[in-house]
C-alpha cells in the first residue's frame, strides 16, 4: 500500500487559490489513506491476543505538504490564519500517527510480555488521532 501523491510540485508560482486547491487535493488523498488505516486499526482491535495482520498500512506520506511549504512559502503565508492553522494541525496529526505507527511496528517482533496490550493501545491512539486529524479540516472552506 504505497501512497503515491497526486500533486506535482514545480517551480512556477501558484497563487493562493491554486496553492490552497493543491493542499485540499492532498488532504483528500490523505483522508483516503486515513480510511484504510482506520479500517486496519479497527480490525486489529478485534483480533485475539498476539494475532496481527501481516500487512498493516505503512506510514502516511506527508512529503507533499512539506515540499509545498518550502517551494511556495509566499502562498502558504497568504492563506488566512484559520486555514493555515487547520492545515498545520491536520499534518501535525499525520506526523503523530506516523510516530505511533513506528512504535507499533517496533513491537510486533517483540518478546515483551505485554506487547499485545501496547499494540492495542497504539491502535486505539491511531484511531483517536485520525478523528483529531479529520476534525482539524472540518471547517476549511473549499474555494
Amino acid at each position: 500500500m504505497n501512497y503515491q501523491p497526486s500533486i506535482v510540485i514545480g517551480n512556477q508560482p501558484l497563487g493562493r487559490e491554486k496553492f490552497q486547491a493543491a493542499l485540499f487535493m492532498d488532504v483528500q488523498d490523505q483522508d483516503a489513506q486515513l480510511s484504510l488505516l482506520e479500517a486496519a486499526a479497527k480490525y486489529e482491535l478485534t483480533l485475539p491476543e498476539n494475532r496481527y495482520t501481516p500487512k498493516f498500512p505503512t506510514p502516511l506520506n506527508t512529503s507533499v505538504f512539506s515540499a509545498m511549504r518550502v517551494a511556495y512559502p509566499k502562498e502558504f503565508l497568504e492563506l488566512d490564519e484559520p486555514t493555515r492553522t487547520s492545515f498545520m494541525a491536520f499534518y501535525r496529526q499525520l506526523d503523530k500517527i506516523n510516530t505511533t505507527l513506528g512504535k507499533r511496528s517496533a513491537l510486533i517482533p517483540s518478546a515483551l510480555s505485554n506487547a499485545d496490550a501496547h499494540i492495542k493501545m497504539y491502535d486505539k491512539l491511531i484511531l483517536e488521532d485520525i478523528d483529531t486529524a479529520r476534525n482539524a479540516t472540518k471547517n476549511l472552506k473549499r474555494e
